[in-house]
């Protein structure tokens, strides 16, 4: 494929919503797909509606829900609706599910609870994570 071509179908995938650009702190390697995504350059902030997935194969991470809202400030990711967050062998299921943006720290608010249960893993191998204190 000539260069040209390959920077029309590059550009015509990242105009389409299927990959967004690398995003601080994230996995290398994350891949952020949803029917619909909307970016705040001045605050960091992507929001990824409908079909909304995440996966870092590299990690075993593969994160599922209605929508995915990526927050650099505070250091977060959240699932919403009809959440399933992987992170290796840990598994989360729930109407919401948040993490820290390396993974190594998640939390879901369980039917019938009001509180979070939160789990500290060890960082994926090769991700920039800061210590975790386990629990």
């Amino acid at each position: 494929m000539s260069g040209v071509l390959r920077g029309i179908a590059v550009s015509c995938v990242l105009a389409s919503g299927l990959i967004t650009p690398a995003h601080a702190r994230l996995p290398h390697g994350a891949v952020l797909s949803a029917d619909e995504q909307d970016a705040d350059p001045q605050t960091g902030v992507t929001i990824a509606r409908g079909n909304a997935e995440i996966s870092v194969a590299k990690f075993a991470i593969l994160g599922r829900a209605d929508a995915i809202e990526l927050h650099p400030g505070a250091n977060e990711i959240q699932f919403k609706g009809g959440a399933r967050v992987t992170v290796g062998e840990q598994r989360y299921d729930g109407e919401a599910v948040t993490c820290t943006l390396d993974f190594s720290r998640c939390a879901t608010v369980l039917p019938n609870q009001a509180s979070q249960v939160d789990q500290a893993l060890p960082p994926p191998s090769g991700v920039g994570a800061a210590a975790t204190n386990p629990r």
